[in-house]
């Protein structure tokens, strides 16, 4: 027997997986994680969270949308996706550059608080100064 060959069980279970399926199961997984952490980013931006509480905001976010795509998978994401649950909870690398600019974007924006409901002209002044 030859010690290089697959498993059998391997080969067995990459053959359960058809493509197509996969390819379409992941690029819903990217675009639910992309989504996720730009409007994670836009609340902590909006809320003015810095440092580690925004990060914070990004991680909850991530863990937030892991676990409802767990469910979604019915609690075996191994069925759906090669990778299993490491491929749901795995932020990867692009979405945590969109939350950071999508941060920054509305971090250095007014709050469009002031806009709807401007309580009085010196709060306003405070708080926009262009």
């Amino acid at each position: 027997m030859d010690p290089n060959a697959p498993d059998s069980e391997q080969q067995q279970q990459q053959q359960l997986y058809y493509p197509p399926h996969v390819l379409f199961n992941q690029s819903r997984i990217y675009s639910t994680k992309f989504l996720t952490s730009c409007f994670a980013g836009a609340a902590a931006g909006i809320l003015g969270l810095e440092n580690f509480r925004g990060f914070a905001v990004f991680f909850f976010a991530t863990l937030l949308s892991s676990a409802l795509l767990w469910l979604r998978c019915k609690g075996s994401p191994k069925k759906y996706v090669p990778g299993g649950l490491v491929e749901l909870v795995n932020p990867g690398q692009e979405n945590l550059f969109s939350f950071l600019l999508v941060w920054t974007l509305f971090y250095g924006s007014p709050s469009p608080i002031y806009f709807w409901f401007p309580l009085n002209a010196d709060l306003f002044s405070r708080y926009c100064t262009w």
